[in-house]
């Protein structure tokens, strides 16, 4: 189902609207994702991962990933699941998914030519997840996020195109938000 949105494009499928609560668990993994690249042993003597607790975001180097949090927290509650909470020490994640086996991305473009963009040396690097998933965020308002679409990672390798942006700009994998299928519900 194609809705408005608030630059009166009709791209996304479902907007969902994150708690107080959701924002500061975003702004907390984070500063935990971001950090866990800079500070040396990120672990604990016994293994365990490395408290996370933090006041809110701070600084801009957290941006990218709380936004991207913001978007895995927003698909987890529109389908009934969790995400994945876990710290690597020297990437975001392993590429295997970020709610169960699917991938978020999170775009930031606020037009309706919104792009499922996928670094080639992420996608040759991680493992594939079963299928990926596009959000869109404003970073004006970060606790709005709209769903734009789904695709199964068969799909997404028969039909993505290759894109980069600007000629000292790393090569992507993108697939137009308009392909992508509605995500299902729950």
């Amino acid at each position: 189902m194609q809705e408005k949105n608030s630059w009166g494009g009709t791209v996304a499928k479902q907007v969902i609207r994150l708690t107080a609560s959701e924002m500061k668990k975003a702004g907390e993994l984070a500063k935990g994702r971001e950090d866990v690249k800079t500070i040396p042993n990120p672990r604990s003597w016994n293994n365990e991962p490395r408290d996370i607790r933090h006041k809110y975001i701070d600084n801009n180097k957290y941006l990218p990933n709380f936004l991207g949090i913001v978007g895995e927290i927003a698909y987890a509650r529109f389908i009934g699941g969790e995400i994945d909470e876990s710290l690597y020490a020297t990437h975001g994640d392993d590429g295997s998914g970020d709610v169960g086996s699917v991938e978020v991305k999170v775009s930031t473009f606020m037009t309706d030519d919104v792009e499922l963009k996928i670094p080639e040396r992420d996608y040759k690097d991680k493992m594939r997840p079963d299928k990926y998933v596009l959000c869109r965020v404003n970073r004006a308002t970060p606790s709005v996020v709209e769903i734009i679409g789904e695709v199964s990672a068969e799909r997404f390798d028969a039909e993505k195109k290759v894109k980069q942006y600007r000629p000292d700009a790393p090569i992507n994998y993108v697939m137009s938000g308009r392909d992508l299928d509605e995500v299902a519900f729950a």
